[in-house]
């Protein structure tokens, strides 16, 4: 009888430690979706997060023709900074550009679009533009 309770005990013991696990709060992750609707927004590391926080992002709604002139909430100028970007627009494709004031070579996306990593080629972005945006546009702003 000892041995079944003794066996009871741990069962229960084990079942009370799983459930636990599941009840601890986990962080949340973040996504694309965090940028506003109707906006496009980029982040300074890839996975769409800044500093660990997916909230802290830079975005625009019609245009931003020089990321030097806005910072992210720990005072770090947009300017070649992106690793991640998303056009969470309604209506347009967005371009991004290479230098301030639409200058340069530049990428296209379109609307609910982005690309989480812009260190490599196998995303939306088929080249590396790895620290390399200064100003992004929607397309009823394009040059």
């Amino acid at each position: 009888m000892r041995i079944i309770k003794t066996r009871i005990t741990s069962i229960t013991l084990a079942a009370a430690a799983a459930l636990l696990s599941l009840a601890v709060a986990t962080p949340a992750h973040a996504a694309a979706s965090d940028c506003p609707s109707g906006s496009a927004c980029i982040w300074r590391e890839a996975g769409y997060v800044t500093g660990s926080s997916g909230t802290n992002y830079l975005s625009f709604s019609q245009y931003q023709a020089n990321y030097v002139s806005v910072q992210y909430r720990d005072k770090v100028s947009g300017n070649d900074t992106a690793d991640s970007v998303y056009n969470n627009g309604n209506y347009e494709s967005t371009r991004w550009y290479e230098h301030w004031f639409h200058g340069g070579t530049y990428f296209t996306l379109p609307r609910k679009v982005g690309d989480s990593d812009l260190n490599n080629t196998t995303g939306a972005v088929a080249s590396n533009w790895h620290d390399r945006i200064s100003s992004a546009y929607f397309a009823s702003f394009w040059p």
